[in-house]
């Protein structure tokens, strides 16, 4: 779920960016990975915005917030199979010195008792 922004903030810093795309107007989302949001792709950002009854600047940085909460999730799943991978790759490791070090011993033992009756 999207959160506004305190609309009551000036957005003036926006108007550079508002003039090199010729306005909010002319700014069209092509797609979108949230079910949620994919009524909004190709509308322009105006539309959307009287959609969502907030201005076309808080409109924006929503869409971009959600993309980027997007992203975030999509870093926490991959570091958590990472981690998963990583705790079965350590336990196996575990589970093989385990049965690795005996037989070592045993065999450093037999070739002793080996060398002794030479």
């Amino acid at each position: 779920m999207l959160h506004d922004c305190d609309e009551s903030v000036s957005y003036e810093s926006s108007r550079p960016f508002r003039l090199e795309a010729g306005g909010t107007e002319n700014v069209v989302p092509i797609g979108f990975r949230n079910p949620q949001l994919e009524h909004l792709t190709g509308r322009v950002v105006d539309e959307a915005a009287e959609l969502r009854g907030t201005s076309p600047e808080v409109a924006m940085m929503d869409l971009t917030v959600a993309l980027g909460r997007e992203t975030i999730e999509k870093g926490r799943h991959l570091i958590e199979a990472a981690e998963s991978e990583y705790r079965f790759r350590r336990n196996g490791l575990v589970v093989s010195l385990a049965f690795m070090v005996p037989l070592a011993a045993a065999i450093y033992l037999k070739i002793r008792d080996i060398e002794s009756r030479d």
